[in-house]
């Protein structure tokens, strides 16, 4: 996998492509790099134009792919998907911050100093409650993996 920052002209050359070709994002920027890369590893100019002229071809006689999903429910679920993101982003915070906690702790009575138990029962109060709400995170999973499952059958 490859991550890559992307100012708001890329994105609108993304968004382009994948219009014109009805992909994801995902999908749109690897045709494009595909694309360039057949043009730019054509040994002359006109082999590259050829190589353009014979992708363009197949976009055109493609048939469009028929969605399975209504425009309401895919939002629905893009929703959905964003909000699964936020809160496992939120989980992956919270255990950071409960971690450099326990951290410090432990450094405290390694170099000889103590350590208060209610800071220690505290820590793992809160650890206890965030396996909780992981917990939750994964059951609400099941149910947006269900209807995505739902929509994809």
């Amino acid at each position: 996998m490859v991550s890559a920052r992307l100012n708001e002209d890329h994105l609108e050359a993304v968004e382009v492509i994948q219009r014109a070709l009805g992909v994801s994002r995902s999908d749109a920027i690897r045709e494009a790099v595909v694309w360039l890369a057949d043009v730019l590893s054509a040994p002359t100019p006109n082999d590259a134009k050829k190589a353009l002229a014979a992708r363009m071809e197949r976009m055109e006689t493609a048939e469009p792919a028929e969605s399975k999903v209504s425009d309401d429910l895919a939002e629905r679920l893009v929703d959905a998907l964003n909000a699964r993101e936020r809160a496992y982003t939120d989980m992956s915070h919270q255990l950071q911050r409960i971690g450099n906690n326990w951290n410090q702790m432990v450094r405290l009575s390694h170099a000889g100093h103590p350590v208060d138990a209610d800071a220690v029962t505290y820590v793992g109060r809160s650890l206890e409650s965030a396996l909780g709400r992981l917990d939750g995170l994964t059951r609400a999973d099941d149910a947006v993996r269900k209807e995505v499952d739902s929509c994809l059958s």
